[in-house]
């Protein structure tokens, strides 16, 4: 097989694997990256191009399960929380195939000076971070729910700085992202009182919402440990009163756009933001790539949003009556079975733990991009000004 035959070959896996993924309840984009490096582990630039593009198709697919069969998906959450009003599902993938387009333009623009900014992106991420944290607590509402971020908050971050400090844990990563955001999100739909669904009015497309959804997604490319959930909190604060904004839209718009920007970064910047980011750079080991990374880029977005048209199409219809609480299961189950077997025990442990702290948002209707904190916290101890 040419070599040409051979990357088209890894990209279309990549595609089919993405598309699959989009649609399991409790799948974590950083998971697939994982699993494509379990079962393919010479590095190569390949493989890394099946990331990217299965990365990408996967939320494309998302955008299917959350708005038109409501499945408990990150992205149904985040739907769910944040917006205030929908459009029709081709909107939705034509926005985000613009802000794909224009992530690409501004992640290059941001390449070409960032050699320049980084020191003072370095010297202010402390405050960016502080900030972001303060966010998250304010907006918690009435005083009940401030006390709980707070607890929540503490609890992820401990168990961050335990984890992510320890030779111990071979991948807390891993368990951690599944346990807060997965498993939790499936034993609320297993057992818990589902969220209820607000009744979204619809709007139509807005250049506002690709502006404000794109600009998030190079934000979350730039700052560590900044989740689409924080930025979106922060974007409500400041444009929320605005006539005419669609938040569907705008997180449609960030999640794509984060993507796409921290691939491109990853690789004129080393600076890997995201977990399949920062696996692509691994697999690459150390070749100039841009043009070949731009192109599956552009290749896939393409390809996903004509595919994801025909899909919703045909199948929304179709799968409404589809048992997702027996697929919820087969989730779950998968979920602890990848765990344990990349994590053993202490992986299971560390899993157990995480999904615990995780259902405490869901209890408690307080924001679960505090969980996010495991991360944050680890952060804001790393670029702490005096340390």
């Amino acid at each position: 097989m040419t070599e040409f035959g051979l990357l088209l070959t890894f990209v279309l896996a990549g595609w089919i694997l993405g598309t699959f993924t989009g649609f399991i309840p409790g799948i974590h984009g950083n998971l697939i990256a994982g699993l494509l490096v379990l079962f393919f582990s010479s590095s190569n630039e390949y493989l890394a191009m099946a990331i990217i593009s299965a990365s990408i198709t996967h939320v494309f697919s998302e955008w299917i399960s959350a708005q038109l069969l409501q499945w408990p998906t990150e992205t149904g959450y985040l739907f769910q929380v944040y917006s205030n009003s929908k459009t029709s599902f081709q909107e939705l993938i034509h926005q985000g195939f613009i802000a794909g387009l224009l992530a690409i333009i501004f992640a290059l623009g941001l390449s070409s000076i960032l050699f320049f900014i980084q020191p003072i992106l370095q010297t202010i991420t402390f405050h960016l971070l502080i900030l972001v944290l303060g966010l998250l607590i304010v907006s918690a509402g009435t005083w009940k729910k401030t006390i709980y971020t707070i607890a929540i908050i503490g609890l992820a971050g401990i168990l961050g700085l335990i984890a992510l400090n320890s030779l111990t844990f071979r991948d807390p990563l891993l368990p951690c992202i599944t346990g807060f955001f997965g498993i939790s999100t499936l034993l609320q739909e297993l057992f818990l009182e589902k969220m209820k669904t607000k009744e979204l009015t619809s709007t139509q497309w807005s250049w506002k919402n690709n502006a404000i959804g794109t600009g998030i997604g190079l934000n979350i490319a730039l700052i560590p440990s900044i989740t689409i959930g924080e930025q979106t909190l922060a974007a409500q604060e400041i444009f929320g009163k605005k006539k005419g904004l669609n938040w569907q839209n705008t997180i449609a718009c960030a999640s794509i756009a984060s993507l796409v920007a921290s691939f491109i970064l990853a690789e004129t910047n080393n600076l890997a933001r995201t977990g399949q980011s920062a696996l692509m750079k691994e697999m690459l080991s150390g070749k100039e790539n841009l043009i070949l990374i731009l192109g599956v880029i552009l290749f896939t977005l393409g390809l996903s949003y004509l595919s994801h048209s025909f899909f919703a199409k045909k199948i929304s219809a179709g799968m409404q009556n589809f048992p997702v609480k027996l697929f919820s299961v087969i989730s779950l189950i998968f979920l602890i079975a990848i765990n344990f077997i990349l994590g053993s025990w202490l992986g299971l442990f560390l899993l157990i733990i995480s999904t615990s702290i995780g259902l405490l948002p869901l209890l408690t209707g307080t924001h679960r991009s505090s969980c996010m904190s495991f991360l944050l916290i680890p952060t804001l101890i790393f670029y702490f000004p005096f340390g």
